[in-house]
């Protein structure tokens, strides 16, 4: 499980064999089905972890994986031009299966469970009878590779999303398109349905997610951004929040309203295809490159229900806080005696004096939030431990103070730098970036606490790179003698903290 508002692991991923194409949750939220480049679909218990009975196999890549509606099937989607539905408990296929002309993209149930629709590279969607595997109707056309396909909550209508940069709302039943496409300006990659039927969103190579009015077709607010293209968007069950995937390495819930992103990034090593919701809304399971499944945990979002009215002397505390106030109408300065007394206002128990307790922390030990069950300085610690650049910068942005990070960080520097000169016609390794890693190697070592696991840790951490130097001037020492001395006095430490 993941901690979604400070974006770190709470217990293992889901791991498959190759990178993982979709995740998505049981109709009761206690499984969650996967799909991966690794031929195969998994069904896992969503609390601990294990994998449920055999792999779902085909003979190539399967591209999606999802239950039906009673949850004792699923149907998965794949490049052996094929789609299929399978009994959940025992992992047998049921029935023959759905053969498209060329690579099946994606497969999902009607509300009812009696018919599956399929979007595959032969640029078109169709729907499926779930029993027997005969289609229904005329195939849904588009002018590129049909990426995605869904029905609405009803089961009236299908959405699909296709290479042909557009989305399309379509009857079920007759196959007809309704109303005018959606049209991005690049490859559309998911489409679906809000609760309600009302509304569609819509994930592109643009770097967008738009939402739609599901009738007209109109543009509805503005647009959720990721920096690289974007692979899904779905809505939570009550419709009022959206969870999208990108190729920049994250997902990311947002109000579906104010389009404002909910806490931060939910991220992976590698592009993340594909977040859904559980039932209940309390979670999020992602599915990366990275060839795992991570669920994340929304349950500790900001409790702004509670905090609609205000209780007793809060104002009083809020003018603590200004250290201001009105008097015969004009803006005075509370005296520092009179500040101070009105800072020690009790508040009623709750979300009140959470945010008085939290105010009165600073620095590392002060939580992420009122509502976090983390400090700064933990978040910073997990940041750094996830070691990738981005998320390094990121801990010292939280806790500029956090042991090793620049050390990790300047391996990440050098490398880098390194890797860039080897390319054809690029220029020599720039002396300064060496000497910059270096210098944050040096401070790191200099200011790091008197504990033996860090110690050996960083020592661990310098033999990265055994070349590499340590400090600046005239007599820089290399890594590989910094982790001697390192491991040293690891063992010093620990030798005085033993009875």
């Amino acid at each position: 499980m993941w901690d979604a508002a400070s974006s770190k692991p709470i217990g293992e991923p889901l791991r498959h064999d190759g990178a993982v194409n979709s995740a998505s949750f049981s109709p009761d939220g206690t499984r969650v089905v996967t799909a991966s480049e690794d031929k195969t679909a998994r069904v896992w218990d969503a609390a601990s972890g294990q994998p449920l009975g055999d792999p779902l196999r085909h003979e190539k890549t399967v591209n999606s994986a999802s239950f039906s509606p009673d949850g004792t099937r699923v149907v998965t989607a794949s490049w052996d031009k094929t789609a299929r539905v399978w009994d959940a408990a025992s992992g047998k296929p049921l029935g023959e299966p759905l053969r498209h002309e060329d690579i099946v993209n994606s497969a999902s149930f009607s509300p009812d469970g009696t018919r599956v629709v399929t979007a595959s590279e032969d640029k078109t969607a169709r729907v499926w009878d779930a029993v027997s595997g005969k289609p229904l109707g005329d195939p849904l056309r588009h002018e590129k590779t049909v990426n995605s396909a869904s029905f609405s909550p009803d089961g009236t209508r299908v959405v699909t999303a296709s290479f042909d940069k557009t989305s399309r709302v379509w009857d079920a039943a007759s196959g007809h398109p309704l109303g005018e496409s959606l049209r991005h300006k690049h490859l559309v990659h998911s489409a679906s349905f809000s609760p309600d039927g009302t509304r569609v969103a819509t994930a592109s190579d643009d770097k967008t997610v738009r939402v739609w009015d599901a009738a007209s077709g109109k543009l509805l607010g503005e647009l959720l951004r990721h920096e690289y293209k974007v692979n899904s968007a779905r809505f939570s069950p009550d419709g009022t929040r959206v969870v999208t995937a990108s190729d920049d390495k994250t997902a990311r819930v947002w109000d579906a309203a104010s389009v404002k992103p909910f806490g931060e990034p939910l991220r992976h090593e590698n592009p993340v295809n594909s977040a859904s919701f559980s039932p209940d809304g309390t979670r999020v399971v992602t599915a990366s490159d990275d060839k795992t499944v991570r669920v994340w945990d929304l349950a500790v979002t900001v409790r702004t229900a509670e905090v609609n009215v205000l209780p007793p002397n809060v104002l009083l505390w809020g003018r603590g806080i200004a250290g201001l106030r009105y008097r015969d109408g004009e803006l005075e300065a509370i005296p520092d005696e009179e500040r101070r007394a009105l800072l020690e206002t009790p508040l009623p128990a709750g979300p009140w004096a959470d945010l008085q307790a939290w105010l009165k922390t600073s620095g590392p030990q002060r939580r992420l939030s009122p509502n976090s069950k983390l400090t700064v300085r933990q978040i910073a610690e997990r940041e750094r431990d996830f070691g990738s650049r981005d998320s390094l910068e990121s801990a010292l942005e939280y806790d500029p103070t956090v042991s090793l990070a620049r050390m990790m960080l300047a391996n990440h520097y050098e490398q880098d730098e390194v890797t860039r000169a080897e390319e054809p016609g690029a220029a020599p390794v720039d002396p300064a970036i060496l000497a910059s890693a270096a210098h944050l190697r040096r401070y790191d070592l200099d200011r790091l606490p008197n504990d033996p696991a860090l110690w050996t840790r960083a020592a661990k951490i310098l033999r990265e790179i055994p070349h590499a130097k340590v400090g600046v001037g005239p007599k820089p020492i290399t890594a590989a003698e910094a982790a001697d001395q390192a491991d040293r006095c690891a063992a010093d430490l620990a030798a005085k903290r033993t009875p």
